[in-house]
């Protein structure tokens, strides 16, 4: 049987090779051991890439499946929400402020000013469209200073330093209101009663 060389070398065979053989083999022998090696090192090879394959199309159909199962929910929320339509809020839109003094005078008072501050809020958040806000102020500090144009000494209030105002802005959220209503203490100047700071307040 004559075998060219564009034959042989798909089978990875050649003559030197056959020659080379520890185990003398026929001609025909060796070729036939050389088409069943390079059969399975194919089908090896489509194994691969059939298993490659497989794994980008099960990657595919659960993307395609969780998208389809996403927009299912969305169209039936859509559904829900057109066949059961919800109520027009008719609730009076309110905003209100409440504003605290957080001095030192206030020790005794505090917990019930709080407790009332987030009563009133809670009880209006029930009936009205609330937005609230809560501002604590304090002390002013006193230290002594020269007029320039006069060479005076006078007193010069400023704000005390570790009070300030305090300000949690305009929030629905009832839960952040009562965060800020329940960290305030009552702190005052340095053992006296400074002048309130209830323009900063306000």
């Amino acid at each position: 049987k004559i075998i060219f060389e564009d034959d042989l070398q798909p089978l990875d065979a050649s003559e030197l090779k056959w020659s080379a053989l520890r185990v003398p083999l026929p001609w025909d022998a060796y070729l036939s051991q050389c088409r069943v090696a390079t059969h399975e090192r194919r089908m090896a090879e489509m194994d691969a890439a059939h298993t490659k394959v497989m794994k980008r199309h099960t990657a595919t159909l659960e993307a395609c499946e969780a998208t389809d199962q996403k927009q299912w929910r969305e169209a039936a929320w859509k559904f829900n929400e057109a066949a059961h339509p919800k109520a027009p809020d008719t609730r009076t839109s309110l905003e209100i402020c409440f504003v605290m003094d957080c001095t030192g005078s206030m020790r005794r008072h505090i917990d019930t000013c709080q407790k009332s501050v987030m009563k009133i809020a809670e009880g209006l958040h029930e009936d009205v469209k609330l937005r609230m806000s809560f501002v604590a102020y304090r002390d002013y500090k006193g230290s002594t200073g020269s007029d320039a144009a006069t060479t005076k000494t006078r007193k010069i209030f400023r704000p005390y330093e570790e009070g300030e105002v305090k300000v949690c802005p305009f929030t629905e959220d009832i839960s952040v209101l009562r965060s800020m209503v329940q960290s305030q203490k009552a702190i005052s100047g340095r053992g006296s009663d400074r002048p309130e700071d209830l323009c900063g307040g306000l």
